[in-house]
């Protein structure tokens, strides 16, 4: 597992997320105490706790309606 992260930190510049991090969403994902969406207007993927708030579109596009930002990988700046 730990050389499997190694790789991927390698091959994704600016990883934003730490081993330790990336255990517990897997665990927490697979328990299904978390589901992965997908927002319903930029289709940017989301985290949903399932024992939270519902939510349906990304706190970007619920703070400013249809605007969005220009694109950004998800492991960090182009």
């Amino acid at each position: 597992l730990i050389k499997a992260y190694e790789t991927y930190a390698k091959m994704i510049p600016g990883v934003h997320i730490d081993l330790e991090r990336a255990v517990l969403l897997v665990g927490e994902l697979s328990r299904r105490n978390l589901v992965l969406r997908f927002c319903r207007t930029c289709r940017d993927p989301l985290i949903i706790d399932r024992l939270g708030e519902p939510h349906d579109r990304c706190p970007f596009c619920r703070a400013n309606g249809s605007l969005r930002p220009p694109i950004l990988a998800i492991a960090g700046p182009p």
